[in-house]
């Protein structure tokens, strides 16, 4: 596929979920893949209000446990995405690096992104996955990072030619760069969001 059909059809895609949101035109969205540890379909309130409610009861002593463990981790998941936020330029150029150095194909002659414009377009994409993991982290749960983004990804990339597995590659090393900079506990928070998105991939 030409640069020039792949850049035409990266500026705007159809979403194939019609009761998925999408984003603007440079991206479309990604599959629903199985949550891996330590997400959650739904945030620790919400489920517990939803469940308490369909059984016409108040929340229970175990469940006001978990809510009040969760608020409290709140101020460690806005301290973990905003370092990420504040050198999200250092992980994408890492990731991208580690990608292009594993995949040279994707940079050469003929691969999805070769030349200046194309590796750029590259990058922009590792830069939607790594916000939208950011949207997770605050929220506590993957539900922003899927109604934003998480509905079609393998059949967008195949449209476009683009080597999925490398797209995936990309997230894990962004994982990898993204954890060098946290701590342990603070990057297994990380990590489980990374892991989402690369399982929306597989």
């Amino acid at each position: 596929m030409s640069n020039q059909k792949r850049q035409s059809s990266c500026r705007k895609r159809e979403v194939r979920d019609a009761s998925a949101h999408h984003r603007s035109a440079e991206r479309g969205a990604v599959p629903i893949a199985k949550y891996p540890a330590g997400t959650h379909k739904m945030s620790i309130v919400t489920k517990s209000i939803v469940n308490a409610d369909a059984e016409a009861r108040y929340l229970s002593p175990g469940e006001l446990d978990r809510i009040k463990s969760f608020v409290t981790s709140g101020e460690r998941r806005v301290r973990i995405a905003q370092i990420l936020s504040e050198s999200r330029e250092r992980i994408v150029k890492q990731a991208g690096d580690q990608l292009f150095q594993k995949r040279p194909d994707v940079v050469s002659p003929g691969g999805n992104a070769y030349g200046e414009e194309m590796t750029a377009t590259c990058l922009r994409d590792l830069d939607y996955y790594l916000r939208l993991i950011t949207y997770g982290i605050v929220a506590g749960d993957i539900t922003p990072i899927e109604e934003i983004g998480i509905v079609g990804v393998r059949e967008m990339y195949k449209s476009l030619g683009t080597p999925i597995e490398a797209v995936a590659e990309g997230v894990r090393a962004m994982k990898n760069a993204a954890s060098s900079l946290l701590s342990g506990e603070d990057a297994s928070e990380a990590s489980s969001y990374f892991d989402y998105v690369i399982g929306a991939m597989q």
